[in-house]
């Protein structure tokens, strides 16, 4: 008998001792443990939201800050316009870049590892992936901006204060677009579930959560 397999019968006799329903100390803590959750869960506490206009129900307190729903209104509109200024002026660099498409092509039966509608070959933006890069280097401003040296050969070292700051400005348009996702969602999940969500097909789940449907994207 080798070592893992004596070491996997070991714990195997060890198991019901850690298992519920099995006449142990652990299982008595259990029990009690849930009875504990059902007591809190059910016992009633000091309300969160108190309403302040109690006739057409517009003002609130909040754990004790005033929100009104005009305000919320306006947020969704102030998010947008940081996004499109966002995305303007600091991903696209100011570039007048555009990707003309009606319907979205998205295979939702496809479960192949990397797939997803971004990648997928019907879509008339596969072959514009690197339409930013080439306009990039193609103006003068933006050229010098983000080539640190240029050899005579063509070859180029970018300069990589540069792109970390324009990454950073990615980050923050990607996480406007997942607030934006979260609170315009029918049923938001929870924030660690929102940034653990995939756009194509992953080794160990098949089923990615953005996928198209004809001109709109669904978040899954």
């Amino acid at each position: 008998m080798d070592a893992t397999t004596s070491f996997l019968l070991e714990m195997e006799a060890l198991v019901p001792w850690v298992t519920e329903k099995y006449d142990s100390t652990f299982n008595s803590l259990r029990s009690l443990q849930h009875r504990a959750t059902a007591i809190a869960e059910s016992t009633m506490s000091l309300p969160r939201i108190w309403w302040l206009d109690r006739q057409r129900f517009q003002t609130m307190l909040f754990e004790g800050s005033t929100i009104a729903f005009e305000d919320i209104r306006k947020l969704f509109v102030n998010i947008e316009a940081d996004l499109v200024h966002t995305w303007e002026n600091d991903v696209l660099c100011g570039l007048k870049l555009y990707c003309s498409y009606s319907d979205l092509a998205d295979d939702l039966t496809n479960t192949a590892v990397g797939y997803s509608f971004i990648n997928e070959r019907r879509n008339p933006f596969i072959g514009s992936r690197h339409d930013l890069t080439l306009a990039i280097l193609n103006d003068s401003l933006l050229r010098k901006r983000f080539i640190a040296w240029e050899g005579d050969d063509g070859q180029v070292v970018w300069n990589k204060l540069a792109l970390r700051s324009w990454l950073y400005k990615y980050a923050q348009f990607e996480g406007l677009l997942l607030v934006r996702g979260q609170m315009l969602g029918g049923a938001p999940g929870r924030g660690t579930e929102l940034t653990a969500m995939t756009y194509q097909n992953i080794a160990t789940s098949t089923h990615r959560n953005c996928v198209a449907f004809g001109k709109y994207l669904a978040m899954l």
